[in-house]
């Protein structure tokens, strides 16, 4: 059963980084596309800024699960490593939970507005075979993604006693203090 999960694991973060990197090549190459048909031919693609948009939101709500995951997400840690162990363990698995929270929140009102686009049947202003839910179902599969990982790393931690586990999958030791400049009694730096 252990074995299944992991596999279920590896594939979702495949397919993740799958969609993530192929949405910004096929993002960069739709921009280059109608820059060059603009520039030399005077006409541009009407789609293309859109698609483009679309293509991103996709890409982003993959990358972000993935930084999650790796713990390469933009975050303020100057709090962090200048605590003992146990209090940046407290500290950082309260960010774990805020995070949880805030996905969980994701996958509901992701949801609702995914079914209200489904219920209303909007489309695409400049891709008219687009339905929009298809760009918005996005956000609630982050959320199930990113609840996964968050939970990963809360239980993680508070199953493993005097380490600080920040990435799903690895266990890193814990970040030592930042060294602190010895002081001569006049405030200055100690030779």
């Amino acid at each position: 059963m252990k074995s299944f999960f992991k596999k279920l694991d590896s594939g979702t973060v495949r397919i993740q980084e799958f969609i993530a990197g192929m949405g910004l090549i096929a993002a960069t190459l739709i921009i280059v596309f109608n820059s060059v048909a603009r520039y030399f031919f005077a006409a541009s693609v009407v789609w293309a800024e859109e698609a483009v948009r679309y293509i991103i939101v996709w890409s982003v709500m993959m990358g972000t699960s993935l930084a999650i995951r790796h713990n390469v997400h933009v975050k303020v840690d100057v709090l962090h490593v200048r605590l003992p162990l146990k209090a940046e363990k407290v500290l950082l698995v309260f960010t774990y939970f805020l995070g949880l929270f805030f996905c969980l929140f994701l996958i509901w009102s992701g949801y609702q507005h995914t079914r209200q686009l489904m219920h209303t049947g909007q489309f695409s202003t400049a891709m008219l075979w687009l339905q929009m839910w298809y760009v918005t179902i996005a956000i609630p599969i982050f959320g199930v993604l990113g609840s996964k990982d968050f939970a990963q790393l809360i239980v993680l931690n508070l199953l493993r006693k005097g380490e600080i586990v920040r990435t799903v999958g690895v266990t890193l030791p814990p970040v030592p203090p930042a060294p602190v400049e010895e002081k001569d009694e006049k405030g200055g730096e100690a030779k």
